[in-house]
């Protein structure tokens, strides 16, 4: 299965959330987090999907499912056991030409949410295109207790130096000085090429 990977700008792509238990919360609360705008639709809801609406960071509409919740949104995300209105759910967000995720069931998937973490305006993924959640989520936590805060401190420092209009060259000889004191692996290849992708974007 061919996947492409993407980083979205969630305040571009309204979501609908369809469903109020323990999976739709958790697709809200990842999303709350891209700062989407997000509207949940579902007869009754957990307790924190009802504590998010009352504080209005999302849209909470207790009824079933319509058509009409589809019209101005770009992305769907269904999280329900109640198959019919999975069903209606799923058909409505195609006919609207959402990109559609459904919980559990990767069939009637058009894209996957990937295993993430953050430190600030760093964000580091593992996918494994709907095959292994589970673990596509123990690398994640690997990786997560290898990556601290610094590295989001040297994310900074990077982008301060493009920030300053830095040319090229001595962009690209500075993020390698700064990646050779802090990386973890010996592995120079590695190195390098984190650093070469810098010299090429600040030349972009």
């Amino acid at each position: 299965m061919a996947m492409l990977p993407v980083m979205l700008d969630m305040a571009q792509f309204p979501v609908v959330v369809v469903g109020g238990e323990a999976e739709a919360e958790w697709k809200i609360q990842v999303l709350l987090e891209a700062r989407a705008h997000i509207t949940a639709v579902s007869p009754d809801a957990s307790p924190a999907i009802r504590e998010w609406a009352k504080q209005a960071l999302i849209t909470w509409l207790p009824r079933c499912v319509t058509e009409g919740d589809f019209v101005d949104s770009r992305i769907t995300y269904i999280a329900t056991h109640d198959m019919d209105e999975l069903r209606k759910a799923w058909e409505w967000a195609k006919a609207y030409h959402h990109l559609i995720n459904v919980v559990d069931t990767p069939a009637l998937c058009e894209f996957y949410s990937a295993s993430h973490f953050r430190r600030d305006s760093l964000v580091i993924s593992v996918s494994t295109s709907g095959q292994a959640p589970a673990l596509a989520k123990a690398l994640c936590l690997r990786l997560q207790s290898e990556f601290g805060r610094k590295w989001a401190n040297l994310v900074c420092e990077i982008a301060d130096l493009r920030k300053q209009g830095t040319p090229a060259p001595t962009l690209k000889e500075r993020a390698w000085e700064l990646v050779q004191s802090n990386f973890v692996s010996n592995d120079e290849t590695t190195q390098r090429l984190a650093v070469e992708g810098e010299g090429r974007q600040a030349r972009s």
